[in-house]
């Protein structure tokens, strides 16, 4: 089978959910034989970096049409009905690209909402958009974050463009996949009879070193700082629960795009790293990850991440939305909760430790990248045997 898929970036190297998600689905695809292609924005002054060795994948770029400021959004936001983040991204240079490589694929994969607009130059091959999360049910939530700041206002302003977009994706796509069963609702709810499927993210469980060490036990958070769910995780974790541990123990804020608010977080005890070459070198150690998220729909790759280096994790409810962990992760809602359950892990060095292994397992096992091909593999073909189906 030949495929294409259209993304923001080229999926290598893998520092971001929707990298991660890809790069594992095409070591899945290539391994079972299907030939593999990528068309993606590349920065005009950056050569894109060649795919990952034994790898084999064609890679098509075209200049990235660039991110406007805020300033810009604000100007630019009564002008039109589509959301911003897809008029950002709409290029006539990749409509014309994915136009010429499309001709004789079998099916066009469309990475996050941005570039589901790219399935619209498809004419044959099945057209796939495959959801990182539900958009427009994200920003909701953002904006009932509540506090001042851009996100916010932002959130509140795009949410409906971002559902009437996500309400078109019948007439864009002819499957969607979805990273949880939630999403999956969702996404169903705002496109009637659109089918379906969920396909969580996978990871080469292979290539995560274990990382936990026995020591004195530090607290993590790390992620896309730029991204306000997780922004607002790091804030919640360093002033609402961390003062409420009996003992404080250091804490490290790490990723790229932290925002002003996150930047004054650092001080005594608290580390902002921004970003990193290696996030296994910042988290080495007798390191618990927190990811207290309040807001965001999809799975968390921070966790999956976590959990494949051996680190024992403390996420809320929503952190682990989708991850059907079995007791590998410590889930925990709210600031109060959230401080008992650091503080009943942190004098158990062999709690730490089994909840590192048991994380580490069911990466391997259950959260593969060989599974997440195979889901998208099923969601394709199911997709052809209906469109075959429909025109007998």
């Amino acid at each position: 089978m030949r495929l294409l898929f259209v993304c923001e970036r080229l999926p290598w190297p893998a520092d971001g959910g929707p990298a991660v998600r890809t790069l594992a689905q095409l070591r899945g695809l290539a391994e079972r034989g299907h030939e593999l292609e990528v068309a993606a924005f590349a920065a005009p002054e950056s050569p894109p970096l060649p795919p990952p060795e034994k790898l084999a994948v064609r890679a098509t770029t075209v200049d990235s049409p660039g991110e406007g400021t805020a300033g810009d959004w604000l100007r630019s936001s009564g002008g039109s009905e589509l959301p911003w983040g897809v008029r950002q991204r709409a290029s006539a240079a990749m409509r014309s690209a994915v136009a010429e490589r499309s001709q004789g694929v079998d099916a066009v994969v469309a990475v996050k909402l941005p570039m589901a607009q790219y399935l619209e130059s498809v004419a044959g091959p099945l057209r796939v958009y495959d959801a990182l999360d539900v958009e427009s049910l994200a920003l909701a939530q953002i904006a009932r974050l509540g506090g001042g700041g851009l996100a916010r206002v932002h959130a509140v302003r795009e949410v409906a463009a971002v559902e009437r977009y996500e309400r078109r994706l019948a007439k864009l796509a002819d499957v969607v996949t979805a990273v949880t069963d939630a999403d999956a609702a969702a996404l169903g709810a705002l496109a009637p009879g659109l089918p379906i499927r969920a396909v969580p993210i996978g990871l080469d469980a292979s290539e995560y070193r274990s990382l936990w060490q026995r020591g004195t036990p530090e607290l993590a958070f790390f992620g896309d700082l730029g991204w306000r769910p997780n922004s607002d995780a790091a804030i919640h974790l360093c002033q609402d629960v961390v003062p409420l541990l009996p003992v404080r123990p250091r804490v490290t804020i790490a990723g790229r795009r932290p925002g002003g608010d996150v930047r004054r977080l650092a001080g005594p005890g608290v580390e902002v790293t921004g970003a990193v070459p290696a996030m296994d070198a910042v988290l080495a150690g007798d390191t618990v990850t927190v990811a207290p998220l309040r807001a965001g729909t999809g799975m968390r790759v921070k966790l999956l991440e976590a959990m494949a280096w051996g680190l024992p994790s403390v996420t809320s409810t929503i952190g682990c939305a989708g991850i059907d962990h079995g007791g590998a992760l410590v889930v925990a809602d709210g600031a109060e909760q959230t401080a008992a359950a650091i503080a009943a892990l942190l004098p158990d060095d062999d709690r730490r430790a089994a909840l590192g292994r048991a994380g580490r397992e069911l990466v391997a096992t259950r959260y593969g990248y060989r599974e997440s091909a195979a889901g998208l593999l099923a969601a394709i073909e199911a997709g052809q045997a209906d469109a075959s189906a429909s025109r007998r």
